[in-house]
């Protein structure tokens, strides 16, 4: 459990009018430093000292030193005062920190070390550690007036510390901590808030493992803290019974009250997150602040908790008032058998004052129990007391019953009105300090308190236990109250019994309870405490700073009526911007966020540090406080870029580019010639994002700049950074090539303009002239085309139209391109040849017209014919004619090698066509209706075994087929279980129709097809599984569109496509004109039963035995060729056969 101790840190505050320098001579003589201070500023040392510290042991105990003024304090001395030294120890100052102290410069704070010795043993009590100036006592006398000082001291400041007998505490985890630190603090002015110590003692051997003690919030936040002393922390050994580590905890300006936990923990490997779950601490502890407007007393006793013995029969109890007001009508009352030995403290104690007070036991009683000393006074007129704890022990000791609290050793109480801070729990030990065993009978608990045993370590104390002499047993003590209350005292008494002689006796032991609730007050803290911007903003009005801050709520009470304002003599250059959280309410245990931003910063804002404040005001629940949180900035002045231009060479020209001596070059001369001009940046800082637009450039042109251009800027660097471009003339154009340097804008940002310069323009001109050369005689070579003998010359030629030629069987077809040569220029082009290394599949050189010869100035030309005989593979490749591959060479007095030359695009009606410089061509082949119409039946064999040889004869000798030694088969499909080129042909089997499931079928894969009588009539393009994937346009060979085909494939309905039939597949079984009266068996075909019957289709024949599919002419798609099934009759049921070219004659 924590103790909420009523001693208070020291604080004092002295306000010391004299030198800004303490200094001073020891011994006699004279030196230079040893003239009387002249009273020109102010000096003020503070103290922060721990509230107890433990007795009986050697020790290391902090005292934190603050010059708190503006000016420093040098040559100080600290020491212990022995007057005030009631320990019965040796206490000394460390040397090292009274070297580290002895000088503070304004605002700076320093940790010095009183060193309690092993031997002797202290026991309770308080010392003083003072600080002095280092002067002879004339000095200081001298000093002494200045300052202002007690008349009674010499003392420039002072704080007394108190020694505590160490508790016995039996509690687990964090309650196995006992806590020392002030209930009651004077807040310090300004805005870096109020610091206090908190001394933690390990108490307890069942407390657990753990090597960090930490200070938490309700909602486990760390407060903001530091460790004075002790081996707390990351990867520290485990902290043992009898450690003590000392914090010293800041609470923020504008806070009233700070609220805090104990939490142990393991932390290792260079982190502070703990290792495994913490444990924190039952209670919360609360410090309230006191006004410093407001002159109020805070009393301590030093010590306020103790035992006496029959070898330490009286105690020398120091009182001290840390507050900044009197303390009045202080009566000390001791409770027997506890007696008053002196007393020097008088009714009234004045801030910073302290008296002593010893009170005595009469060791020669046989009795033994636990006491108070009482304190009751009023501080601003309100009463008050406090109290100080005391065992006794007596001689021979028949009965006692001592009362004792392992993390509340003074029985103080406070608890706070928020839900969660109602209640504070102490264990509190009772122990036989008599000679016979005690019965205890009963307990008396006053308004506010009541006892439990739940979760008691050790022997749980209830009425009717037997306690043996020296046993001991627990119980809770607990203070529930949720309405303030202001300090009070009243008694918790424990009767008990015991048997001396035979006879049974009765007694009772008290101890004192001290006991408040105070108003749970919110408190908001800011991070970082200090708002500082790392990073310096120019005053461009452009660049800006944004540092985020939060702002928590560590208390148990929410904060109302929050408000941000920026205040301070810069204030206007900083502002709250975007990402603020924060509204008027923030929730215990909640936090917010926001952003202030510094900058923009106009032109005129002075260079240098700027201050504001973040004035955070808001409710804490009691009254409304104010946080002010500082914030500090550097304005710097932005510079700009000093941009210079320079010609610095030429290659070239000759002449100065002067207007009385221009640059001179010839007319054509090459290369071409080009000057050189640097751009500088001699000021102070770089100019980013550099780049040049020139416009109007006329014959000039821009060529290698490395000055960047817009999107892709360069950087000159302050002082000495340049680029450089050139400007190149095209000299084909005699006369006057002056070029206006202020057509060159230039861009660029820098620190005055972060947003871009206004565009500025170089200045002066170049003066440039082209001298007049009369160029000699040169060729101009053109070429043309002009394709013959194919059957689209005028229009094929592309890779999407390619010129064609009618595949004829063995009679291979032959066609030409002739490629024209032209000379529009005014000289000879002589020796003009044309090569071509390696002809394309099927072509040749016919006619080469352009081998070693002139072609004559002005429109001189000649002519190669090369001739395409297509190859006997109807699907060879590489037959396309590149005419980049056309190597041209020829002299005008320069000599022209290996060049290319493109073909134009083509002409409509000329023809010429091509793409890319490649001229395409493709072979075909042709198809026809049949003039003779024909039933179904195409066999009379069972079965239909020649149906399909019988139609391919009919197409070979149909009148159609006019071409000699070409072969023509039908396109109609059959299938055989024993299939043969006689019976059996079709084109797809499966749905996906993939490459190989045709059989003896009629179309070639990836061929053009077009009308036997019109070549130029391209019915479609088969793909590579040999069918037309759109259909085709097939009534272009229709004489009759509206005649029927004999087909076989398979409609596109809906009832095939059910019995797995799909396109360019092949008919079987059944039909959807009529109903079936005829079984359907496996051993039957559809097709006019395979080709073989002429039956009428009508009501004595409705089954597929006398209908077969056909397509149609004036249909589209796949529609042509599979429309519906026909009647295989002769009787107006006549159709017609597709007959297609096949390669070559069978």
């Amino acid at each position: 459990m924590n103790l909420l101790n009523k001693n208070t840190w020291r604080n004092l505050a002295l306000v010391i009018f004299g030198a800004t320098t303490l200094a001073a001579c020891g011994g006699a003589g004279s030196c230079a430093t040893c003239s009387t201070p002249t009273p020109n500023a102010n000096l003020a040392l503070t103290f922060t000292a721990p509230a107890a510290y433990p007795a009986g042991i050697a020790a290391d105990v902090p005292v934190m030193v603050t010059n708190t003024s503006s000016v420093a304090a040098n040559n100080v001395v600290y020491s212990i005062d022995a007057t005030t030294n009631t320990t019965g120890g040796n206490i000394t100052i460390s040397p090292a920190s009274q070297a580290a102290c002895a000088n503070l410069a304004a605002q700076q704070s320093c940790q010095l070390v009183a060193q309690i010795a092993a031997s002797p043993i202290s026991h309770p009590g308080a010392f003083s550690v003072v600080a002095s100036s280092s002067s002879s006592q004339s000095t200081l006398n001298k000093v002494t007036n200045f300052f202002k000082l007690n008349a009674t001291t010499t003392n420039l400041a002072d704080a007394s510390v108190g020694l505590v007998a160490m508790p016995t505490n039996t509690q687990t985890g964090a309650n196995g901590i006992t806590l020392y630190y002030p209930t009651t603090a004077v807040a310090e002015s300004g805005t870096n808030g109020t610091n206090i110590m908190v001394t933690a003692v390990v108490t307890s051997a069942n407390a657990g493992a753990f090597n960090t003690l930490n200070l938490v919030d309700g909602n486990g936040n760390l407060l903001n803290f530091t460790v004075l002393t002790g081996n707390s922390g990351n990867n520290m050994s485990n902290l043992a019974i009898g450690s003590i580590v000392t914090f010293w905890v800041n609470i923020p300006q504008g806070s009233s009250q700070l609220q805090f936990q104990t939490q142990t923990a393991t932390t290792t490997g260079g982190t502070s997150t703990p290792v495994g779950e913490p444990s924190t601490s039952t209670n919360s502890n609360t410090v309230t602040l006191a006004a410093n407007s407001v002159s109020a007393g805070i009393l301590n006793l030093l010590p306020n908790y103790f035992s006496l013995t029959t070898s330490y029969e009286s105690q020398i109890i120091t009182l001290t008032n840390t507050g900044n007001g009197d303390l009045e009508t202080m009566v000390i009352t001791p409770t027997a058998p506890l007696i008053t030995l002196s007393n020097n403290c008088g009714a009234t104690l004045a801030a910073g004052a302290t008296c002593q007070y010893t009170v005595g036991f009469d060791k020669t009683q046989p009795i033994a129990g636990t006491s108070l000393v009482t304190v009751n006074y009023t501080s601003a007129g309100i009463p008050s007391n406090a109290t100080a704890t005391v065992n006794y022990t007596g001689r021979a000791a028949v009965a006692g019953l001592t009362i004792s609290s392992g993390t509340n050793p003074n029985f103080d109480f406070t608890s706070r009105t928020a839900e969660s801070a109602q209640s504070m729990t102490s264990q509190i030990t009772l122990t036989n300090t008599g000679s016979d065993a005690e019965t205890l009978s009963s307990f008396s608990p006053p308004t506010y308190f009541s006892l439990n045993t739940t979760g008691i370590t050790g022997t749980a104390c209830t009425t009717g236990l037997i306690l043996a002499k020296d046993a001991s047993c627990n119980i809770n003590l607990v203070y529930t109250n949720g309405a303030v209350t202001p300090n009070a005292t009243a008694p918790v008494t424990v009767n008990y019994s015991y048997t001396v002689l035979g006879v049974s006796k009765t007694a009772s032991s008290s101890v004192g309870l001290t006991y408040q609730t105070v108003q749970s007050l919110a408190s908001l803290t800011v991070s970082p405490a200090t708002i500082s911007f790392a990073t310096p903003v120019l005053n461009n009005a452009y660049d800006s700073s944004v540092q985020t801050i939060i702002i928590s709520n560590n208390s148990d009470t929410t904060a109302t009526n929050l408000d941000e304002i920026l205040s301070g003599n810069d204030s206007a250059l900083f502002s709250i911007t975007k990402n603020n959280t924060c509204t008027a309410t923030l929730a215990a245990g909640d936090s917010c966020s926001m952003d202030i931003q510094f900058g923009p910063l106009a032109s005129s804002t002075a260079a240098g540090t700027k201050t504001a404040r973040l004035g955070l005001s808001y409710n804490n629940a009691a009254t409304a406080v104010n946080n002010n949180t500082p914030i500090t900035a550097q304005a710097v002045s932005a510079q700009s870029a000093i941009i210079t231009t320079a010609l610095t060479g030429n290659n070239g020209f000759t002449g100065a580019g002067t207007s009385g001596s221009p640059y001179s070059v010839s007319q054509n001369a090459t290369p071409a010639p080009t000057i050189t001009i640097t751009i500088s940046n001699s000021g102070t800082v770089p100019a980013t994002d550099f780049y040049i637009t020139p416009s109007s450039l006329g014959n000039w042109t821009l060529v290698n700049n490395n000055c960047g251009t817009s999107g892709s800027g360069v950087t000159l660097n302050a002082t000495s950074g340049a680029c450089t471009f050139g400007l190149q003339l095209a000299t084909a154009t005699a006369g006057a090539q002056n070029y206006a340097l202020s057509n060159i804008a230039m861009d660029w940002v820098d620190q005055d303009s972060p947003t871009g310069q206004t565009t500025q323009y170089m200045s002066g001109s170049i003066y440039a002239e082209v001298n007049a050369v009369t160029p000699p005689p040169s060729a101009s070579i053109a070429v043309s085309v002009v394709y013959s003998s194919w059957d689209n010359s005028q229009t094929g030629g592309t890779q999407a139209d390619p010129l064609l030629l009618h595949y004829i069987g063995n009679n291979l077809p032959m066609a030409f391109i002739n490629l024209t040569y032209t000379n529009t220029g005014n000289g000879a082009a002589n020796n003009f040849t044309s090569t071509l290394a390696t002809l394309p599949n099927g072509w040749s050189l016919r006619t080469h017209g352009c081998n070693a010869t002139t072609l004559a100035a002005n429109n001189g030309t000649c002519t190669d014919q090369y001739k395409f005989i297509a190859p006997q593979d109807i699907h060879a490749t590489g037959t396309e004619f590149n005419n980049g591959n056309v190597k041209l060479s020829w002299n005008d007095d320069t000599p022209h090698e290996s060049q290319v030359l493109t073909l134009p695009v083509g002409t409509a009606g000329l023809g010429g066509y091509n793409t890319a410089n490649v001229i395409y061509n493709a072979v075909y082949l042709d198809m026809f209706v049949s003039s003779a119409a024909h039933n179904g039946q195409f066999s009379t064999v069972a079965g239909g075994n020649d149906a399909i040889a019988n139609a391919d004869i009919l197409c070979t000798g149909d009148a159609q087929n006019t071409l000699v030694g070409t072969s023509y088969k039908a396109l109609l499909v059959a299938e055989s279980s024993t299939p043969t080129l006689a019976n059996s042909r079709y084109a797809c089997t499966t749905q996906a129709c993939t490459v190989g499931e045709s059989y003896n079928w009629v179309l070639q894969s990836n061929l053009r097809y077009s009308s036997l009588t019109n070549y130029n009539q391209i019915i479609g393009m088969t793909n590579a599984s040999s069918i037309f994937p759109s259909g085709a346009d097939i009534n272009k060979i229709f004489v009759d569109s509206a005649k029927y085909i004999w087909t076989g494939l398979a409609t596109i309905d809906a009832t095939s496509q059910a019995q797995g039939y799909y396109n360019w597949m092949t008919t079987y079984p059944g039909f959807t004109d009529g109903p079936q009266i005829s079984p359907i068996t496996p051993t039957t075909r559809g097709n006019c039963n395979n080709w073989t019957s002429n039956t009428a289709y009508d009501n004595l024949h409705p089954d597929f035995l006398a209908a077969g599919n056909s397509g149609r002419g004036n249909q589209s798609g796949y529609n042509a060729f599979a429309l519906s099934s026909q009647g295989c009759n002769d009787n107006g049921n006549k159709h017609y056969l597709l007959c297609v070219q096949q390669p070559s004659a069978d």
